[in-house]
């Protein structure tokens, strides 16, 4: 594949993977922008500084999350951007955790305005897998069947020569499929909240079941378990989202613009 697209100076390259972030980051800001019941939120001036304020959470976050699940790196490697490593779950930590501060600040309800960034997040996911489809990073495990590829770019973070799982468009076709189902059943939807956590639980289940195709699961966080570190925190994200549309659905608090 075609991790590196364009040389720009030194160690420095426009990579595939960062390439389809931004593009991914380009298409999520301007949807969000045009959503009229964004709009109604949160006006234009706010909305700028909250993306750029989540976009540099997001970011950080899944430097963060990627760092500590790969014990190996160098504590210097952590600000060495330009070589990739990122995990999205920490980004999606990070937004849930952090960004409520901020909307608070701002006077901006909570869980209507993280509804209508929930819409939008999982075509945000799809578009940057492409990414990692292109740069060989979160590639599958060994496999036979008649869909599988094989990476031969020496630059790939994938093995070379072997028939693998392309877990990332496993996870890119998921991704696509649960943002036009959120889109769908959004008219079904009456209290704030239910939306965020069908992203949730539905992201969440969508990366727990790739991740056994996965070749690439780390074990840092979790040493003695099955399952992998980015499995426990996918399971715990739809376990949360399952109880959170619960809660949503049958408290009448969460129709209250404060939240």
């Amino acid at each position: 594949m075609y991790p590196k697209l364009l040389h720009i100076y030194g160690p420095f390259f426009i990579q595939s993977y960062g390439f389809c972030i931004a593009l991914g980051l380009l298409i999520f800001g301007w949807l969000l922008f045009s959503d009229k019941k964004r709009a109604a939120l949160v006006n234009d001036d706010q909305f700028h500084t909250l993306l750029m304020i989540g976009i540099l959470c997001g970011v950080l976050g899944g430097r963060l999350l990627y760092f500590a699940t790969n014990t190996s790196m160098a504590w210097y490697e952590f600000f060495e951007f330009w070589y990739g490593g990122f995990a999205v779950l920490g980004s999606i930590l990070a937004v849930l955790f952090v960004m409520p501060i901020f909307f608070k600040r701002y006077q901006v309800p909570i869980l209507p305005v993280l509804d209508r960034v929930a819409l939008y997040t999982p075509l945000l996911q799809s578009i940057s897998r492409i990414g990692c489809f292109l740069s060989g990073c979160c590639y599958g495990k060994q496999a036979i069947v008649s869909w599988a590829i094989t990476y031969t770019n020496h630059e790939c973070m994938a093995p070379l020569g072997v028939s693998l799982h392309p877990t990332q468009l496993y996870s890119a076709l998921f991704l696509a499929a649960i943002f036009f189902f959120l889109l769908w059943i959004q008219r079904f939807l009456k209290n704030n909240g239910q939306l965020l956590a069908c992203y949730l639980f539905f992201g969440g289940f969508e990366r727990f079941i790739v991740d056994f195709f996965r070749d690439d699961r780390t074990y840092s966080l979790t040493p003695m378990s099955f399952y992998s570190d980015h499995q426990i925190i996918s399971g715990a994200l739809a376990l949360f989202g399952g109880c959170l549309f619960l809660y949503c659905t049958v408290s009448k608090k969460t129709t209250a613009q404060v939240l």
